[in-house]
């Protein structure tokens, strides 16, 4: 499942060289493994994720958005398409990685 998840973040221009791929593959991890844990980002995602990362719950979070702000910058069209509807602006850190595990469960399941 990680290298799904990783090759997802390739495709939206996040490598191994930043802290956020460890990051982002870690909380899409989390949340593809327990749904329910992106209703409570902060008390459960979070330091779930960072327990895997290696880190605290707020570098965790920090890594994620800017790994977010990068991939609005250089890959739009990368999380345009992840979306059901056009997104207006930079979504979120959680947003991001609701979307992502949403995309990766769909496509596990098919």
């Amino acid at each position: 499942m990680d290298e799904t998840i990783g090759a997802a973040l390739h495709r939206l221009g996040v490598y191994e060289n930043t802290q956020g791929f460890y990051a982002a593959e870690a909380a899409v991890l989390v949340a593809m493994q327990e749904p329910e844990s992106l209703r409570m980002v902060t008390k459960w995602l979070y330091p779930e994720a960072a327990k895997q990362y290696g880190g605290s719950r707020e570098a965790l979070e920090k890594s994620l958005r800017l790994t977010v702000a990068d991939i609005w910058k250089k890959h739009q069209e990368g999380l345009q398409a992840l979306s059901a509807i056009p997104l207006q602006k930079k979504p979120t850190a959680s947003q991001f990685v609701a979307l992502l595990a949403s995309e990766l469960r769909g496509k596990s399941t098919k």
